[in-house]
């Protein structure tokens, strides 16, 4: 549907705005962690059980370390 109508382009976009809607319905949130090293498991579920616990909200997204 978004192709037949040349939209294409907005694909990211819409993407992006249909996670943040579903999110919101779930009552998640999703946090983004950039390191300087990798997280390990344990500290990484230390963090995600902080963020919960600071807005209600339970979800969280690891990236590697840079």
């Amino acid at each position: 549907m978004v192709v037949d109508q040349g939209r294409q382009r907005r694909l990211p976009v819409i993407i992006e705005a249909f996670l943040t809607l579903t999110e919101d319905a779930r009552d998640k949130v999703t946090a983004e962690v950039i390191t300087a090293i990798p997280l390990s498991e344990d500290l990484a579920q230390s963090l995600e059980q902080a963020l919960s616990q600071s807005d209600q909200k339970t979800s969280f997204s690891k990236t590697d370390g840079r």
